[in-house]
């Protein structure tokens, strides 16, 4: 029997639901099933980060982040579950037209999420990892892993669900898309 660790993209795990009418996923069913047949799920580790808030938080940014919050505290309190959480930094843009814009990027969720990835792979604690995410910057850490005898699993969705890039892909051993039989299998009830 296989050792399966899942290591989930929360960011594009969300923006997946979102494309599937944001139905509620149960990270444990879904974890499992993409896990495969006669495996058994080490652990999984969901990655993200919470809202950014200013120094004077308004009160939808307050409650975005309890919600977030809230999500993440239920998800530490299932079994053989691991939040990893990165952070959201504010950066400010300054436009030739005059006016500044602001984005919002996590950082430090895809080093923690490829940190696990290699050292899960070279600790020998599994034979298979399972990756949800589309994102190219995972290339190095899948490679690592399979230099050390790891299988790597691609859950991903297809266009307009989210985007996968190409090269992450072809760097994996296996695939699997998200699709709605997926989505359907993994709700809570």
């Amino acid at each position: 029997m296989e050792r399966v660790a899942v290591l989930i993209d929360g960011g594009y795990l969300d923006k997946v639901r979102l494309s599937f009418n944001k139905p509620i996923l149960d990270i444990v069913k879904f974890s499992d099933i993409i896990c495969g047949d006669n495996c058994e799920r080490f652990r999984t580790y969901y990655y993200d980060a919470l809202p950014w808030v200013s120094e004077i938080p308004n009160p939808q940014d307050l409650q975005r982040r309890q919600s977030k919050q809230h999500y993440l505290d239920s998800l530490r309190m299932l079994h053989r579950i691991e939040v990893r959480l990165g952070e959201v930094q504010r950066i400010e843009v300054k436009c030739t037209k005059g006016q500044n814009h602001i984005n919002f990027i996590q950082k430090l969720v895809d080093v923690l999420l490829s940190v696990d990835v290699v050292r899960l792979a070279w600790g020998s604690f599994i034979d298979k990892i399972v990756l949800v995410s589309g994102d190219r910057d995972f290339i190095p850490a899948v490679n690592a892993a399979k230099d050390a005898g790891v299988i790597i699993k691609l859950v991903y969705a297809n266009p307009p669900h989210a985007y996968v890039h190409t090269n992450l892909l072809l760097a994996c051993d296996e695939r699997q898309v998200i699709d709605q039989d997926l989505i359907k299998k993994s709700s809570s009830k």
